[in-house]
């Protein structure tokens, strides 16, 4: 949805042969507070912003080191809020009630299960 993706591909809504759509996804997605997307199909770490419409992507990244890899973790694009590559990982969640509704903490990890990067309280855009 957010990506970005590299040059080479064209796969996705983060890729120039699926910008008219991916514009309008995005459109449509910022209509819904507290929205967060969760990507499971790529082999790298990230969480990136659209710089338009504020939607935020987790991708969880690639299980195992074996299968990491895609990008080069040296050339972070300015929606990158963080950047893990050449390593697997995976993502874990909580929801928890909260005085003003419910929280939402989400948690990037390595393969051994340390925390690389958190969100806690992941607010409206």
């Amino acid at each position: 949805m957010v990506g970005p993706d590299r040059a080479s591909k064209d796969d996705n809504y983060s890729n120039t042969g699926y910008a008219v759509e991916g514009s309008k996804i995005r459109e449509l997605l910022a209509r819904h507070k507290n929205l967060t997307v969760i990507t499971g199909d790529r082999h790298w770490q990230y969480v990136s912003r659209d710089a338009v419409t504020g939607i935020e992507e987790w991708s969880v990244g690639a299980a195992t080191n074996a299968h990491a890899g895609g990008w080069d973790e040296k050339t972070p694009r300015p929606a990158h809020r963080f950047l893990r590559t050449g390593f697997g990982g995976f993502l874990s969640g909580e929801v928890r009630p909260s005085g003003k509704g419910v929280r939402l903490s989400l948690r990037l990890h390595d393969t051994a299960g340390t925390i690389l990067f958190s969100a806690d309280n992941l607010s409206p855009r």
